[in-house]
């Protein structure tokens, strides 16, 4: 019996996307996979950025455990690595909800940016509130969205066969499901052939599915799984 094998190092290759409507101008950009917050008045894990082009736009998400009228401000700026400043600005806040959000945009970026290269900026805050404060840094690669994917599968497939599979779909930051995420699976036999299938995850995370492999394929394949979360 023949079958189509991954080599070691490219068993799969998770390439993440988040898509979602910004609150301002109707535009269509990334943004953050849950909006639950866990924490005090303010925690750095809910600092949320999303990148448009040169632009970043952070959303600061701030609590209210004690059920108060919170009061305060917020100073944000982006800055290099090596101290130069981007982008700053700052806004007033006051609420006695359970959760408030303040969005910065942020711009000034180079133009061929990429979610990669934010690993060489950080964001520099200074919050106060009701006597509260918070000083301090966060890498923008650190407060971009993601998504973690924990698949199974075979490691070789039978030609004419099945390549089942089964994934789950998580938010790293809080360990906790990513229901309703479209999934797409993608295998590229050695020579060049692709076939695909679509799933959606369930309550859990979960999604399952198989492809068809090709007769005749044989050798290294490649298995490529994208995840967009709502």
């Amino acid at each position: 019996m023949r079958n189509i094998n991954y080599p070691a190092g490219l068993k799969w290759l998770a390439m993440l996307m988040l898509l979602m409507t910004a609150a301002c101008g109707g535009d269509t950009k990334d943004t953050t996979i849950t909006q639950e917050y866990e924490g005090g008045v303010f925690s750095e894990k809910n600092m949320k950025a999303t990148l448009d082009g040169s632009a970043l736009t952070l959303d600061v998400i701030m609590g209210n455990p004690d059920k108060v009228e919170l009061h305060g401000s917020a100073q944000i700026a982006l800055r290099s690595l090596d101290d130069t400043t981007i982008a700053d600005g700052k806004q007033s806040f006051s609420y006695s909800g359970d959760i408030s959000t303040m969005t910065f945009v942020l711009e000034g970026l180079p133009a061929d940016i990429t979610r990669a290269d934010l690993v060489s900026y950080r964001i520099d805050y200074n919050l106060s509130w009701n006597g509260g404060k918070a000083v301090g840094t966060r890498s923008v690669y650190d407060a971009l969205p993601k998504i973690e994917v924990v698949l199974f599968t075979e490691d070789s497939f039978d030609d004419g066969g099945k390549a089942d599979y089964s994934l789950f779909a998580l938010d790293p930051s809080t360990s906790k499901p990513i229901p309703n995420a479209a999934v797409e699976v993608v295998l590229t036999t050695s020579d060049g052939q692709k076939i695909s299938t679509t799933a959606t995850t369930d309550e859990y995370g979960k999604a399952n599915g198989s492809l068809d492999v090709p007769e005749g394929a044989l050798g290294d394949a490649t298995l490529v799984i994208r995840v967009v979360g709502n």
